[in-house]
């Protein structure tokens, strides 16, 4: 959803930047479409680094979720 992306993105980046490094996986935020609620990322790399990413961003989104 378009209003987890501020929580994946993280200040200043640091949160997709620790994902990236920490996974080294590539992690792309794609620009909001304002006809959708959600907003789309692709991740690349090899696909235990991709799993790691998504399983990173899914903790992430579970986190922002039950602060809000």
């Amino acid at each position: 959803p378009g209003e987890m992306v501020g929580a994946i993105i993280g200040r200043q980046g640091t949160t997709i930047r620790r994902i990236i490094k920490e996974t080294r996986a590539r992690v792309d935020v794609h620009r909001k479409d304002s006809s959708r609620s959600e907003q789309a990322l692709t991740i690349f790399g090899k696909p235990e680094n991709c799993s790691a990413a998504c399983r990173r961003i899914l903790l992430v989104m579970q986190e922002e979720a039950r602060n809000n």
